[in-house]
């Protein structure tokens, strides 16, 4: 029996990279969320993704894209399409990116196209007829101005930005050389006090194995605290026999009494 596979859900997120795949630059110029226009001319509308054709020989296509990665966004979507048109008049083809358990071949209007997610890009379910798109004006050419500024950086930007990084990290580098130096000075001093008042010369050839020096140093020290603690007994075992004969000695001398006859 063949199990049918499920499709799956996709991020908004994801979707868009997969356009940015599909539609790489520099051949193309993918820009998010790019609104229908600035400040009190824009009727708040937006597409998730506009591609502009950069190259000649490709007509400088602009292909517009509403991203769903939920079942009731779509439907949404379909009960007002005629919202696609703020930006969408001005696009060559319009496609919806949504995922096989989103929406439905039966519900996709007439002209749009329909990209869904396989494997690590997008399959064409169905292909986006060809609109007839009005010349794009000042209104979304200060749109596009404005999505750039927000979302992007010049190189000179990046250049500056990795000097400063550079820069800070030389200077934490030196902090942790110098603070290694000093590290490694102090361990020197501790092992020439250790020489001198052992009388080991740590540089010179050994006798016997750096294992075996440790290991006796460290049973020398075991027994050190051995000897501290069998004296530590001894001296309360000495207050408790002490103490005993004390007691002892003040029963003996306690006069006779007529009661004790």
């Amino acid at each position: 029996m063949k199990v049918k596979q499920v499709a799956k859900y996709c991020s908004s997120t994801d979707l868009k990279m997969r356009i940015r795949g599909k539609y790489p630059h520099p051949a193309w110029v993918v820009l998010e969320e790019l609104r229908d226009g600035t400040g009190f001319v824009s009727q708040g509308r937006e597409a998730d993704a506009v591609a502009f054709g950069t190259w000649p020989s490709r007509g400088f296509q602009i292909i517009g894209f509403e991203c769903k990665s939920q079942r009731s966004d779509w439907l949404n979507e379909l009960k007002n399409p005629e919202k696609m048109e703020s930006i969408g008049q001005f696009c060559d083809e319009w496609w919806i990116v949504a995922s096989e358990a989103v929406a439905k071949l039966e519900e996709m209007p007439k002209a749009w196209g329909w990209l869904v997610p396989s494997g690590a890009g997008l399959k064409v379910i169905k292909p986006a007829e060809a609109l007839k798109p009005i010349p794009a004006d000042r209104v979304l050419l200060m749109s596009i101005v404005r999505n750039i500024s927000n979302n992007y950086t010049t190189i000179s930007s990046v250049e500056e930005k990795a000097v400063v990084r550079a820069e800070a990290l030389g200077k934490w580098k030196d902090q942790e050389i110098e603070r290694k130096n000093k590290e490694i000075e102090e361990n020197n001093k501790i092992l020439k006090e250790f020489s001198e008042l052992s009388g080991l010369n740590m540089r010179g050839e050994w006798k016997y194995s750096m294992e075996r020096i440790g290991k006796t140093i460290k049973a020398v020290l075991q027994y050190d605290n051995q000897l501290k603690d069998k004296l530590k007994e001894a001296k309360e075992n000495y207050k408790i026999a002490k103490a005993a004969v004390e007691s002892l000695e003040s029963q003996m001398f306690v006069p006779f009494t007529e009661d004790d006859i």
